[in-house]
């Protein structure tokens, strides 16, 4: 059985965040990429039809498809692009700035607060 790899919980997620920080020299860039989801039910569903689309006329069957779908929010654990800037700046990172964005994949670059 494969272990899952989406970190579960914002607690859990601020925990690995501190710990790559630690780990970083001051001004260091960190480059995240994450499976966000604005809160509003409206937005994720126009994301994931659209997501379902193009997943299925690449090729993906409707079976894989709706497997995919069941695990989001069950084996990941998406939060908004808000609250992930904010466990960004409470793990010591600043300078927040999003450079991609694909249904609900999203890229980031944040770096290491310098020491004052």
């Amino acid at each position: 059985m494969v272990e899952n790899p989406f970190v579960q919980s914002m607690q859990r997620k601020l925990e690995l965040l501190r710990g790559i920080a630690k780990r970083m020299k001051p001004g260091a860039p960190l480059l995240l990429a994450s499976l966000n989801s604005e809160p509003l039910p409206e937005a994720f569903a126009v994301q994931m039809q659209a997501w379902k689309s193009h997943m299925l006329s690449n090729g993906i069957t409707l079976d894989e498809w709706e497997r995919f779908a069941a695990s989001i929010g069950r084996e990941s654990d998406p939060v908004s692009a808000q609250e992930l800037t904010a466990l960004l700046h409470e793990a010591g990172f600043t300078n927040t700035s999003r450079f991609f964005g694909s249904y609900l994949i999203e890229g980031y670059i944040a770096f290491k607060k310098r020491l004052t």
